[in-house]
C-alpha cells in the first residue's frame, strides 16, 4: 500500500510526529501529501535566531516541540512541531510567502518571536506583522520577546479577526486606549513598559475568561523564571518611586462586577507595598489563586516616600507578604525572589510558614558575606519544617546570592573582618530527612562534599528528580592584564576534566539508585551558561 492510499487523517497524523525537515521533504513526493503537510508546518512558529553551540542534543534540534494548552478543555493539551525561522532570509521568505497565500494564515496557531530575531528593520518587521495578523483567524497564542524594540499593542487589539486568541504574551507598548476583543483570552503578558501610566490604559474586566496574569515592568523571555541570563546580581537595588504604582494603577479602570478568577500571577521587576495586597485581594479572588510568582521585586518596607535617610523611617506594622498570607493559604506553586535588605528574610519565611497546602517552592535568598552562611542555611530549611511544609512540599528549588549588605554591620553579629565564603557543608541539610514527599530537588552544593550529601539524599525515599548545582564553589581564575596568553588558558588550567567529573558524579548517580528505586534523573550543573552546556552531566535511569 503506497501513501496515496492511506486516509488523510492517518497522513496528517504522521506529518505531525515528522521533524521540520523529514515533514518538508515528504510533502515534496506527491501533490496529496503536499496538501496535507503545508498546513501543518504553519501551524507552529517561532522566529528565533539566538546562536547555540554545538551538543550531543543539538543533533536532534528539530524534534524540538511545542506543547500548547488547549484552552477551550482545561485537562487537555496537544503539542506541535515548531517550524523554526532563524535567518534574514528565511524570514522575508514566510513573510513573502504569506502575502502571497493569504489562506495559510488561517492555519497559524502559535506565533512566537523569541529574544533574538534575525536583524530585521523595525519598520520592516511591523509593517509585515500589521498586514498578516488580521488574517490569522484561528491563531491562539501571540508571543513577542524581541528586547531589542516593544511591540506596538494596537497592532494586535486592532485585529479583530484574532476572536479566539487565548494567549497574548511579551514586551509591548501602547501610544492609545485601544478596544479589544479577545472573549477567548486566557493568558495575558505584558513587560517591559517603561511608563508606569500604561497600566491605566488597561481593563482587566474586558477579560471575563482570564486565569493568567503576568506584569513585569523588565522584558521577559519565554522562560520567565530563568534569572540566570542576567550576568551579575546587583549588591544594591535601586529603589524607583514611579514603580510602587504598578499594581494601583492596573487596577484604576478595573469595572467588572465579579473578582478576576486568576489561576496563576505573576509580579515581575516592580516595587510593591501593604496597599498593594489590599488592592489584589478586592479585586482578584485569592482563594482560587494556585500559583503566586513574586520575581525581583522590591517592597517599601516604610511609610513615608522619602527615600532619604532610609535607616530613620518608621517601619511598616505589616508588610505585603503578611497581608497576603491569610488570603492565598490554597496555593499550590509559589515562586519568589525579593530583593529586599537581608533583615527581610525572617519575614519571607514567616509567610511560607503560613501555606500549608505548598506543593511547589522556588526559594531563592540573599545572604550577608560577613554572615555564617552554614547558619543562615540551616534556618532556612528549619523553618520550612516547623510551618509543616516538609509534608506538602513535592518539588523544592533552592538558591541564594552571598552579596554585601546595604545596612551598617551589627557588632557581635557580622565577621567584618572575614569574607565567610559562598558555600557551606551539607550537614545543615539533614532535615531533609524530614520531607516525605518531595520528588524534585534542586539544590547549590560544592562538588568536595558530594559524599557528604550522600548520606542525606539517600534518605529521601520518594526522590524522583536530583539536580545539583556545583558553579557557585567553581572559583573562577583572576584575569590576567598584560599578558600575550589569551585567559581561556588559565581558564583550562583551573577546569578538572570531562573524564574525572564524570567518573565522580556517575559513581555518586549509581549508588543513589540503588538506595532510591524512584529516582529517575541526577543532573551535576557545573555551569549556568548556556554555552557551556556541554560541562553538564545528566544520569537517567528509566
Amino acid at each position: 500500500m503506497s501513501f496515496e492510499e492511506l486516509p488523510a487523517e492517518i497522513l496528517s497524523q504522521i506529518a505531525f510526529q515528522l521533524p521540520q525537515q523529514d515533514a518538508l521533504h515528504w510533502g515534496y513526493t506527491c501533490k496529496q501529501v503536499y496538501s496535507i503537510v503545508q498546513p501543518i508546518l504553519y501551524h507552529c512558529i517561532e522566529v528565533n535566531s539566538q546562536n547555540k553551540t554545538f551538543s550531543a542534543g543539538s543533533a536532534s534540534e528539530g524534534l524540538s516541540s511545542v506543547t500548547i494548552p488547549n484552552y477551550f478543555n482545561d485537562e487537555t493539551s496537544f503539542c506541535m512541531r515548531s517550524v523554526k525561522v532563524s535567518t534574514l532570509f528565511s524570514l522575508k521568505r514566510f513573510f513573502s510567502t504569506l502575502q502571497d497565500n493569504p489562506q495559510l494564515l488561517k492555519h497559524i496557531r502559535y506565533l512566537s518571536f523569541h529574544k533574538r530575531v534575525p536583524d530585521m528593520p523595525d519598520i520592516e518587521l511591523q509593517f509585515n506583522l500589521s498586514s498578516l495578523l488580521k488574517g490569522m483567524t484561528n491563531i491562539k497564542v501571540f508571543q513577542w520577546y524581541n528586547h531589542s524594540y516593544n511591540l506596538p499593542m494596537e497592532l494586535i487589539s486592532g485585529a479583530t479577526a484574532m476572536s479566539c486568541l487565548a494567549e497574548a504574551s511579551g514586551n509591548f507598548s501602547m501610544a492609545n486606549s485601544p478596544g479589544y476583543f479577545w472573549p477567548n483570552l486566557r493568558t495575558l503578558n505584558i513587560s517591559n513598559y517603561s511608563d508606569p501610566n500604561f497600566l491605566k490604559q488597561l481593563n482587566l474586566g474586558d477579560f471575563p475568561n482570564l486565569t493568567e496574569l503576568v506584569i513585569s515592568r523588565g522584558p521577559t523571555s519565554s522562560n520567565i523564571f530563568n534569572r540566570y541570563e542576567d550576568e551579575k546580581v546587583p549588591e544594591y537595588v535601586c529603589v524607583d518611586n514611579s514603580g510602587s504604582q504598578c499594581v494601583a494603577n492596573l487596577f484604576q479602570n478595573f469595572n467588572s462586577p465579579r473578582k478576576l478568577q486568576l489561576r496563576s500571577l505573576t509580579l515581575k521587576d516592580t516595587t510593591l507595598t501593604f496597599e498593594d495586597a489590599k488592592i489584589l485581594a478586592h479585586h482578584i479572588e485569592m482563594a482560587a489563586l494556585q500559583e503566586l510568582s513574586i520575581i525581583n521585586c522590591f517592597e517599601l518596607l516604610y511609610e513615608q516616600n522619602d527615600f532619604q535617610n532610609i535607616r530613620r523611617r518608621r517601619f511598616r506594622v505589616q508588610s505585603f507578604l503578611q497581608a497576603l498570607a491569610p488570603r492565598i493559604s490554597r496555593l499550590k506553586t509559589l515562586n519568589i525572589y525579593l530583593t529586599n535588605e537581608l533583615n527581610y528574610n525572617n519575614k519571607t519565611l514567616g509567610f511560607l510558614s503560613k501555606l500549608h497546602q505548598l506543593q511547589s517552592l522556588n526559594l531563592i535568598m540573599n545572604f550577608n558575606k560577613f554572615e555564617d552562611l552554614k547558619t543562615n542555611i540551616q534556618g532556612v530549611f528549619q523553618s520550612l519544617c516547623n510551618g509543616h511544609l516538609n509534608r506538602s512540599l513535592k518539588f523544592l528549588n533552592f538558591d541564594y546570592n552571598v552579596v554585601n549588605s546595604g545596612s551598617t554591620p551589627i557588632v557581635g553579629h557580622y565577621n567584618t573582618e572575614k569574607d565567610m565564603g559562598s558555600s557551606y557543608t551539607p550537614d545543615v541539610l539533614q532535615v531533609l530527612d524530614n520531607f516525605v514527599n518531595l520528588q524534585h530537588l534542586r539544590l547549590p552544593i560544592s562538588e568536595c562534599y558530594l559524599a557528604k550529601f550522600y548520606a542525606i539524599a539517600r534518605n529521601i525515599h520518594r526522590l524522583e528528580t536530583l539536580r545539583l548545582d556545583f558553579s557557585k564553589s567553581i572559583k573562577k581564575p583572576e584575569k590576567a592584564f598584560s599578558s600575550l596568553i589569551h585567559e581561556d588558558y588559565f581558564t583550562m588550567m583551573k577546569v578538572p576534566s570531562f573524564e574525572a567529573n564524570y567518573n565522580l558524579v556517575s559513581m555518586f548517580a549509581r549508588d543513589l539508585k540503588k538506595e532510591i528505586d524512584n529516582l529517575k534523573t541526577v543532573i551535576f550543573q557545573y555551569d549556568r551558561d548556556d554555552k557551556a552546556s556541554n560541562r553538564n552531566i545528566t544520569c537517567s535511569y528509566n
